[in-house]
């Protein structure tokens, strides 16, 4: 919509192999024509807008037929003679959005370099050359050049000339959303940081060269350096460029220059993740201008005992069934390993133990797996410490913390059948898998069964003889092997001297 409330539309005529252009001043109403010199991509749609001073100019983004990205404005009822190719030459273009603010346009764009390459997106303002006629500048890469795709820009000005884009990224493993700002084109000097090339996105623990482009989108030829900080377990990097080593950055009207920066090496484990911060300052004054600030994480296959069932903190214990939930913390898939329970006594009074499970297969990243070891009989009065880790079946490399408990063997008093403890663990709702935990002083007959709020059986617990101190885990499925939903549940106790019902809230 121009100045004077006139609607413009734009659209693609397939079978004339142009653009088609619509103005209307109630949306009802339509003068419709073609738009001159606009040979196009017919798969490609393109781009309208109108500056906001005077009656406007129309802007029209499209894809030509070699796959450039060309522009065409129109000031009154004239298109101008001339169509700009602004994507530069030798690049793969598709998905335009232009926009407009008082007066000048910018224009944004996916595109690559050749066939087999991802997409990354691309900007280009235009600006005033040498402060007297308007002109566009030369492309901007607005994301790294790295293995994920990035494609299907929109952009918009608002009313203070500031610049907004969202664009699809594959970056995080799937398509989402993502925008960015900047801020609207000035006269006099301007440098912004366009992109973080390194480290964004999975990183090794090799040493990286951090990287970053600066583009000047002033008047003139200008002078900068930049200061980059990488933030994270175990780093207190901060590093600047002005040094003997790399010098002072210059950058032509128009242009960008990668500049790099000292070695870093990531000091973290898998899955660490680390916030990398550039920043530009103008020289020889070294005022802040810009800044820019991306992530990076450590790749690798990292699995870990994120829920010990049992034993627990502090639990006083005549046997144990050692159990824990291990998930996948890494960044990538964790395919043929073992899962680990060790236990050690304090003074060496009985012998360790030590137990594995062989997970076959892939465990997808954030998935978790329900692993459990075999019995352990405990000795009285002894402390002990059990150890849940991971370790690969092959020769592949995997990071796994080891997580300890400490735990306590049986004091010797039993408790007698009249005082029999049978009970949920815990506290509701329950955000991990919940246990019960019973105390018996002689063999007992006992029923533990899940029924949902229709009073619908789901599942048996344990439906035969206890005895003794130990608990009894639900891995929150139901007989079939389904998870069930959140929400409340009631665990029926039912024991030759009682029958108790409990409510269980599940909570994930």
């Amino acid at each position: 919509i121009g100045p004077d409330g006139n609607i413009h539309a734009a659209w693609i005529q397939s079978w004339k192999g142009n653009i088609g252009y619509g103005t209307s001043a109630d949306g009802s109403n339509w003068t419709v024509s073609d738009i001159p010199n606009t040979n196009c991509n017919p798969y490609a749609a393109p781009s309208i807008c109108c500056t906001k001073w005077g009656t406007g100019t129309v802007y029209v983004a499209f894809v030509s037929t070699n796959d450039a990205i060309h522009v065409r404005t129109r000031s009154g009822t004239t298109w101008s003679s001339d169509t700009i190719n602004v994507s530069g030459p030798g690049m793969i273009c598709g998905g335009p959005s232009i926009c407009a603010g008082t007066f000048f346009a910018r224009v944004a764009w996916h595109g690559r370099f050749s066939e087999d390459a991802n997409n990354e997106i691309y900007y280009n303002p235009e600006i005033y050359w040498n402060s007297l006629w308007p002109c566009w500048a030369y492309r901007q890469c607005l994301t790294s050049l790295d293995s994920y795709e990035s494609q299907y820009p929109n952009i918009a000005a608002d009313p203070n000339g500031n610049v907004h884009i969202i664009w699809s990224d594959s970056c995080d493993g799937n398509f989402e959303i993502y925008y960015n700002w900047r801020g609207g084109a000035r006269y006099g000097r301007h440098l912004a940081v366009t992109c973080i090339r390194q480290p964004v996105g999975r990183i090794s623990k090799d040493s990286i060269i951090p990287r970053a482009r600066i583009g000047n989108f002033g008047e003139a030829k200008d002078s900068c350096y930049a200061n980059c900080k990488i933030t994270g377990p175990g780093s207190n990097y901060n590093e600047n460029n002005e040094n003997d080593w790399f010098g002072t950055i210059t950058i032509e009207h128009g242009g960008e220059v990668t500049t790099p920066f000292p070695y870093w090496t990531p000091p973290g484990n898998v899955g660490d993740v680390y916030e990398v911060k550039v920043t530009v300052y103008l020289m020889p004054e070294r005022i802040m201008e810009d800044y820019r600030v991306d992530s990076c994480v450590i790749r690798g296959v990292a699995v870990t005992a994120t829920t010990i069932l049992e034993p627990q903190e502090g639990d006083t214990l005549e046997h144990l069934k050692p159990a824990a939930y291990f998930t996948n913390t890494g960044t990538e898939p964790a395919e043929n390993f073992y899962c680990h329970c060790d236990i050690t006594s304090a003074g060496f009074q009985s012998d360790d133990y030590a137990d594995s499970v062989l997970v076959v297969g892939s465990l997808a990243v954030d998935d978790s797996i329900f692993i459990g070891f075999d019995d352990y009989g405990c000795e009285e009065d002894c402390s002990y410490v059990a150890t849940f880790h991971a370790t690969s079946a092959t020769e592949d490399t995997i990071y796994s913390p080891h997580i300890q408990v400490h735990f306590h063997g049986g004091t010797g008093v039993t408790e007698s059948a009249e005082v029999l403890r049978i009970e949920p663990a815990g506290t509701n709702p329950f955000r991990t898998p919940p246990s019960i935990s019973y105390s018996i002083g002689v063999p007992t007959e006992v029923s533990i069964r899940v029924y949902d709020v229709s009073g619908k059986l789901v599942e048996i617990l344990h439906d035969g003889e206890l005895s003794g101190r130990g608990r009894i885990h639900w891995n929150e499925k139901d007989k079939e092997g389904r998870m069930l939903a959140d929400g409340l549940y009631f665990v029926r106790i039912l024991t030759p001297q009682f029958d108790r019902t409990h409510k269980i809230v599940l909570v994930r």
